[in-house]
Parts: structure tokens; C-alpha cells; sequence
């Protein structure tokens, strides 16, 4: 598969410059011209909004997997309740609780389903349809 358009960010220490470029790729700026300067604060800064926007956005999927539950949705459940498990893997605590509300949801999934099944099984015996089927 082509790669296009593809942006990479090269951070640079301010002691440190890039004096030479090699590969396929064209620098959007000139060599040795850093558009932004940094420093470990500002880069630990950065990586902190960033995990901030990403814990709303698992609570947010969190808070929407429980109204999809609530309204008898399974499966979008599933999904959003999944998606923040995955998106909480650095909140410790956040984390074990969307993993929690999801096994219950897959539990819950799960004795729906053999519910379902038994029901079925013995309304075929009902109807003279022999016995019932066996899980072994």
C-alpha cells in the first residue's frame, strides 16, 4: 500500500540541529530551521492534555456504552464500553472499571443467549418435537 501524505515530527533539542537529510521524504522546512522549541516540561505537558482528552473521551464511552445497555443494546454497548477499555489502558483505576462493566455486560450477553436457547429447546419438546437438545 503507497504511503501519502505522511507528516512526521522530528523534535530537536535546542543544543542539537539536523545538519544533513537523507530518505524520501522532503523536510517542510529548511535544515537546521526549527519551527518550535521544546523542552522535557513542555513535552511532558503535552503528553498530559493528551492523556487528559483521551480519559474524556473513554468516559464519555463509558457514560454512552451504560445508556445503550439501558436501552437494550447490546452490542453498541459492547462496542462503546470495548472502545474505552482500550482507550483507559493508563488509567489503572478507570480502567479495571470499564473492564468490570464490560465483563458484566458479556455475562449478561451470555445468559440472555442460553436463556434464549433453553426456551427454544423446550418449546420444541412442547410442540412434540422429541427432547431436548444437549450441550456436551
Amino acid at each position: 500500500m503507497p504511503l501519502e501524505n505522511i507528516e512526521w515530527s522530528v523534535f530537536v533539542p535546542k543544543s542539537m540541529a539536523v545538519a544533513e537529510w537523507e530518505g524520501t521524504l522532503d523536510p517542510e522546512s529548511p535544515l537546521g530551521l526549527l519551527t518550535e522549541s521544546f523542552d522535557l516540561n513542555t513535552l511532558l505537558s503535552r503528553d498530559s492534555v493528551a492523556l487528559n482528552a483521551q480519559k474524556e473521551k473513554a468516559e464519555k464511552l463509558l457514560e454512552l456504552g451504560n445508556t445503550f445497555a439501558d436501552r437494550g443494546d447490546p452490542q453498541a454497548a459492547r462496542r462503546a464500553l470495548e472502545s474505552a477499555y482500550e482507550l483507559s489502558k493508563f488509567d489503572i483505576d478507570f480502567n479495571e472499571d470499564a473492564r468490570v462493566q464490560l465483563d458484566n455486560l458479556k455475562v449478561q450477553q451470555t445468559m440472555v443467549g442460553l436463556t434464549s436457547w433453553r426456551n427454544q429447546a423446550f418449546s420444541n419438546v412442547a410442540e412434540g418435537g422429541g427432547e431436548p437438545a444437549r450441550i456436551e
